[in-house]
């Protein structure tokens, strides 16, 4: 994800070594603690950006659609630049076809 290896720290630290960790971490509530741990300055690490925090919720939606579907998870399933951009533009953009398809009248 571009992280300098202090920031790596920070993740750690909120409990992410893997992708797949990012799947248990679904709720609002989830990704406060997860942003509050990753913005902290001790033990040598750094804060996240929000960039960086973005990335992490992306991980976290493909995770749970990959379990979902029985895709595997494999290094270029989960590269953020090759694979999981598109994947958040695709999902981004069946949410909102699918909240306009709910405001129109049967």
């Amino acid at each position: 994800m571009g992280m300098t290896a202090a920031q790596r720290i920070s993740v750690n630290a909120a409990g992410i070594d893997d992708p797949t960790d990012c799947a248990e971490i679904v709720s609002a509530e989830d990704w406060k603690t997860v942003s509050d741990i990753a913005r902290r300055h001790d033990d040598g690490a750094a804060p996240l950006s929000a960039r960086h925090l973005k990335r992490l919720q992306v991980t976290s939606h493909a995770m749970n659609y990959y379990a979902m579907v029985g895709r595997p998870i494999t290094p270029a399933n989960v590269h953020y630049t090759n694979q999981l951009v598109r994947f958040h533009l695709q999902i981004d953009a069946l949410k909102k076809k699918a909240k306009k398809d709910d405001k129109e009248p049967t």
